[in-house]
């Protein structure tokens, strides 16, 4: 599991655009993010617009950078694109009401000489406290004539204010045929329960990222493009989570428990360093800094 790293950066490095500064000095903003996680160091930087509008977050090792795009108060898009400038998958979302609505999300991918086109649709239901999501994620090759992988989940969050307090999943896996299995033996049931502390959260102010809550809180398995810190780190918009107890039922073989527990160093009132522990042992520490 890896421990704390110690990361020096150049000074240059550390500055932020001139425009940047001036335009994100009305609020507390994060503008770099180091992760230390499985003997690796990632630094992203986050550049903004209009006040506190999230322009892009760039991967200062791969060059990688994710562009948001906005619509008054709304993100409507963010691309990725990796350092040469090629657009490498791309999300929309879509409003009703002031709510998040539905999602698009598209990426190609090469593996093993192969191309193939990963979908992920999600619609969002709301009823009080309580939001449902119908998510369906496609893996298709123009090579074949099925899809390489056809699974559905079910998500249900339930909030309190902006802060999501339980989480349920659950996968059904699609046969060749067409047809789900019902049986709940062949179902991957994971649930989550999580504390607050009553401190901001990073992202707190940073414009259209509240609404986006239910989004980051989606369950993303593709090892390959997403490490725990990225699976973590947009979750929590209000506030910090101090305590996940999260239980996984694979296939009906019983439940399996992990606590995932967080400790933090603040300065007025935002974290400037998180410390995650999945069951006792360090597993990712997350460094901020903010422009003021």
């Amino acid at each position: 599991m890896a421990g704390l790293f110690l990361v020096s950066c150049s000074r240059e490095n550390d500055k932020m655009t001139d425009e940047t500064l001036a335009n994100s000095a009305k609020m507390q903003l994060p503008t770099k993010v180091t992760i230390a996680e499985n003997k690796k160091v990632i630094l992203k930087r986050f550049e903004y617009q209009n006040d506190n509008e999230l322009k892009e977050i760039i991967d200062e090792g791969s060059g990688e950078r994710i562009v948001f795009v906005y619509e008054k108060d709304f993100i409507t898009s963010k691309i990725r694109y990796s350092q040469a400038g090629e657009e490498l998958g791309k999300t929309n979302y879509q409003y009703n009401n002031g709510k998040l609505s539905s999602v698009i999300d598209e990426v190609v991918i090469s593996d093993s000489g192969i191309q193939y086109k990963r979908v992920v649709t999600r619609e969002y239901h709301y009823n009080g406290s309580e939001v449902s999501v119908n998510e369906n994620i496609k893996y298709h090759s123009e090579s074949y004539a099925y899809n390489l992988r056809d699974e559905n989940f079910t998500h249900t969050y339930i909030l309190n204010g902006e802060n999501i307090t339980k989480i349920h999943h659950e996968i059904s896996k699609n046969v060749p045929g067409g047809h789900f299995y019902l049986n709940p033996n062949n179902m991957v049931v994971i649930d989550e329960e999580v504390t607050y502390d009553a401190k901001n959260s990073p992202y707190k102010n940073i414009k259209g990222f509240p609404v986006l809550a239910v989004e980051f809180c989606g369950l993303d398995e593709d090892e390959n493009e997403n490490t725990i810190a990225d699976y973590l780190n947009f979750r929590w918009i209000s506030h910090n989570p101090t305590l996940i107890q999260k239980s996984i039922n694979l296939y009906g073989s019983g439940a399996d428990s992990s606590e995932y527990k967080f400790q933090y160093e603040y300065k007025n009132n935002f974290p400037i360093k998180t410390k995650l522990n999945i069951n006792n042992q360090t597993v990712i520490t997350m460094v901020y800094k903010y422009n003021k």
